[in-house]
Parts: structure tokens; C-alpha cells; sequence
């Protein structure tokens, strides 16, 4: 995993990879700082990776985002992972990345795969551009 995330990120995320070639998956918030992963994220990424074990997921990333919209408060998190697929990172431009993520809003219900977008805080982790 650290060999493919090296050859995608390069140098982007240095506190993410210092991170991961320790054997820590971290969490981030909206201002890329880290932090450890709760039993919630845990138990999460221990159902995903069961599930999809057939396509060798790995999950390398937890982005914890919270916005206000139209006056309330939504959480999003996406558990950024890998596959045995090979799509799952690919470059916007210099300085941003599309990553596949499983998304989950638990304010309205919604747990999703897809694509989102990421960059490196001034932190050095990742950091989800918009919400």
C-alpha cells in the first residue's frame, strides 16, 4: 500500500505517509490536522474491508468534515482506501488528487462510494476540498 500511495502522492502528504509507514491509519479534520482514529471509524473500516475483501480494500485515511449548511451542522466522513482495482487515485492538477472514498452523513442518512477531492494542509495531512 505505502509503495502505491509513494508512486500517487509523492511528497503531498508527508505527515499522512510518515504516519502510515508506522502502521497508523489517522484521522483528519477540515484543517488536515490528525488525529486517532475513534472506535467508531474502527468498527466502520473493520465492516468495509470485511465486505470487500473480494477487491482487497484497505483503507489508508479518515477525513472528518463538518459544515454549516443552511443552518445546520453536517459531519461528513470518508474512509479513503485502496483496491486491488487500481483507480482509486487519480491527479485533478498539481495539487490536487480525486481519491475513492466510502461516505458517510449520518445527519442525513446517506453512506456512499465515490470519488472526492483532496489536497495537502498546511498540516501535511489531506484535506478535503469542499464538503
Amino acid at each position: 500500500m505505502i509503495t502505491r500511495l509513494n508512486k500517487h502522492f509523492g511528497n503531498h502528504f508527508p505527515e499522512m505517509m510518515q504516519e502510515l509507514k508506522k502502521g497508523n491509519v489517522l484521522s483528519w479534520d477540515n484543517n488536515g490536522v490528525s488525529h486517532e482514529l475513534s472506535d467508531e471509524h474502527k468498527k466502520h473500516i473493520k465492516e468495509l474491508e470485511e465486505r470487500n475483501s473480494e477487491f482487497e480494500f484497505k483503507v489508508y485515511a479518515v477525513l472528518d468534515n463538518a459544515a454549516n449548511l443552511m443552518g445546520d451542522k453536517v459531519c461528513m466522513t470518508s474512509y479513503l482506501f485502496l483496491s486491488n482495482e487500481g483507480y482509486d487515485i487519480s491527479k485533478y492538477d498539481d495539487e490536487i488528487y480525486y481519491a475513492i472514498a466510502d461516505v458517510v452523513n449520518k445527519s442525513w442518512g446517506i453512506n456512499e462510494m465515490g470519488s472526492i477531492l483532496i489536497k495537502t494542509s498546511p498540516f501535511g495531512g489531506p484535506e478535503r476540498v469542499g464538503c
